[in-house]
């Protein structure tokens, strides 16, 4: 894209927004299966969840003039809302705009940015809009084959650039959240059993039932992602 650089993150890559973009749209077909006529999203709307997938971390992105970031992980404390500000830009110049307002609040489901409860959507298709977005991108990550391996030696490296491994606190003391790629991967574990199960099944609604109408009564995502954790433990 004209003005920007091209991705340098290791871990929110091409593959990750891939993986995710499927996962987005497996759920939808699961969401209008599992749903009557007068409660399903449509064709707009998934048109909406599908663009917003593939642009959910473009806030990685740098500016082709910015000469104070190193690498797009610098900006993983606030890659959300920059990446909703490329939504809306995307959108309106793309005739869109009607509907940019609903993409540029979706997409803080697949953050820690913003309060759930603080984002600003009326519509409660919308809002389930945006619980499968949010769905899709947590749960494509924790299923891949590679997501320990992942951890370990990409994310970690984005989370040390980004200032969440070690980061001065208000009291300019240094504070080590994660030591090593290792020590990340010993905390994986307690991230699943307090924030992801949290996530997936009060936060979001629960949604990630419906990829089982996808696939004859199982969910193949959370198959993998049990395995996972399994290994980890």
């Amino acid at each position: 894209v004209p003005g920007y650089l091209g991705c340098d993150t290791v871990y929110h890559d091409i593959q990750h927004t891939l993986d995710m973009t499927l996962a987005m749209a497996r759920l939808i077909k699961g969401y209008e299966l599992t749903h009557a006529r007068r409660d399903q999203l449509g064709p707009g709307r998934a048109m909406i969840g599908i663009i917003t997938s593939l642009l959910h971390d473009s806030g990685y992105i740098r500016h082709a003039a910015d000469e104070g970031h190193l690498n797009g992980a610098e900006f993983t404390r606030s890659h959300v809302t920059r990446s909703a500000l490329f939504l809306d830009r995307y959108m309106v110049e793309n005739g869109l705009g009607a509907v940019a307002p609903v993409a540029r609040q979706i997409v803080h489901f697949t953050g820690y940015e913003v309060d759930f409860s603080q984002i600003r959507i009326e519509n409660r298709k919308d809002r389930a809009l945006g619980h499968l977005l949010g769905t899709a991108d947590l749960m494509a990550q924790m299923a891949d084959r590679c997501y320990l391996e992942k951890c370990r030696d990409r994310l970690f490296p984005e989370f040390v650039l980004g200032g969440i491994a070690m980061y001065l606190d208000e009291q300019g003391r240094l504070v080590t959240r994660y030591r090593s790629g290792l020590d990340l991967l010993r905390n994986t574990l307690d991230f699943y059993e307090t924030q992801c199960t949290r996530r997936l099944d009060d936060d979001f609604g629960g949604v990630h039932r419906c990829m089982k109408a996808v696939y004859d009564g199982r969910n193949p995502y959370m198959v993998s992602l049990d395995k996972n954790i399994f290994y980890l433990k």
